[in-house]
């Protein structure tokens, strides 16, 4: 399982464009019936996207061969309905539908590394915005702010210089 904001690949930074807005110009994966899972497609590669509250993630993913008769949708597909088989072999109440994806989905440890990763992601954004306003404040003597959601950070440097004491 890989949040689409974790790594960069050609079909993470397709996938993550594609998914920056809400549900537009997205094919749903019909033959997935238990979850709504959506395509992603850059070159070779091919994927599958499902998405939570508010994160989505790329679940499967695959590079289809040139001249290869797989297709990733349908081998993807043939999993699914394996899951669901297995599923229902394994659990007294069986689940509706043709497919299962829920072994694909994130689990709570995927959710965590997610938030630490985007923690350090912001951590690292804040010390390079540090350093830059510091150094323009340095260089003008004025007070340098950015804006970033929820606050303002914003630095004023004091130029400071030794005076020798004045003996009386």
């Amino acid at each position: 399982m890989i949040s689409l904001w974790t790594r960069s690949t050609p079909l993470l930074a397709k996938a993550r464009a594609q998914f920056a807005v809400d549900e537009v110009g997205h094919e749903r994966i019909r033959a997935i019936d238990d979850e709504v899972v959506f395509k992603a497609r850059v070159h070779r590669w091919r994927g599958a996207v499902w998405s939570d509250t508010s994160i989505p993630w790329l679940i499967a993913a695959d590079i289809r061969e040139d001249g290869s008769g797989d297709d990733f949708y349908q081998a993807l597909t043939r999993d699914a309905q394996t899951a669901h088989a297995r599923y229902n072999a394994e659990h007294a109440r069986p689940l509706g539908g043709r497919t299962h994806v829920g072994h694909l989905l994130p689990t709570d440890d995927d959710h965590k590394r997610h938030h630490l990763e985007e923690g350090t992601r912001l951590l690292r954004r804040l010390i390079r915005m540090i350093r830059e306003l510091a150094r323009g404040s340095l260089r003008d003597g004025h007070e340098h702010a950015a804006d970033l959601p929820g606050f303002r950070l914003a630095l004023s440097s004091v130029l400071m210089t030794e005076t020798k004491p004045t003996s009386s």
